[in-house]
């Protein structure tokens, strides 16, 4: 005879909704919070700091706009908005296709690779340390468990009550 091993939720559906709600609201205000620390002397916010990073992990280190709001899971004009400032301060470029306008990319400057190699290593640093006390198998599976949630959320959000 072959046991089941059924395991029971430990909430309700309600209680779950709750604790959910809450978690991910002090995960996200939390992790700003430490995120907004870091590039604070760089005078950038965390999501152009990430306009940043990706660019400088790209290759040729360039990117269309679409490519980079697709990334972001946001429009293109949310991130034109996050791009001007970027712009206006030298540290990325704006380039249209001679060959096709509607082709927009994006390039790093020499001051906005040198901005995102800074706060990169700052970041290195704390990843380090959260390492040392977290571990990187629990990381690993943090990791893989959180972009689980953002695929669930990504797919739930075109459901309207």
């Amino acid at each position: 005879m072959m046991k089941t091993n059924t395991k029971k939720a430990k909430y309700d559906d309600a209680e779950l909704f709750e604790k959910v709600l809450v978690g991910m609201s002090w995960l996200e205000s939390h992790l700003r919070e430490i995120i907004q620390t870091m590039v604070t002397d760089a005078d950038v916010s965390f999501e152009q700091f990430l306009i940043l990073y990706y660019l400088d992990h790209s290759t040729d280190h360039r990117i269309t706009v679409k490519e980079l709001a697709a990334d972001r899971h946001v429009s293109s004009s949310a991130i034109s908005r996050k791009l001007t400032y970027l712009i206006n301060n030298d540290l990325i470029v704006l380039n249209i296709d001679p060959y096709d306008r509607r082709y927009r990319y994006l390039t790093l400057t020499a001051k906005g690779e040198k901005l995102a190699r800074v706060i990169e290593k700052v970041n290195e640093e704390r990843l380090g340390k959260f390492l040392d006390e977290f571990g990187r198998i629990r990381t690993s599976e943090l990791t893989d468990e959180l972009r689980m949630v953002s695929k669930v959320l990504v797919d739930t959000k075109e459901i309207k009550g």
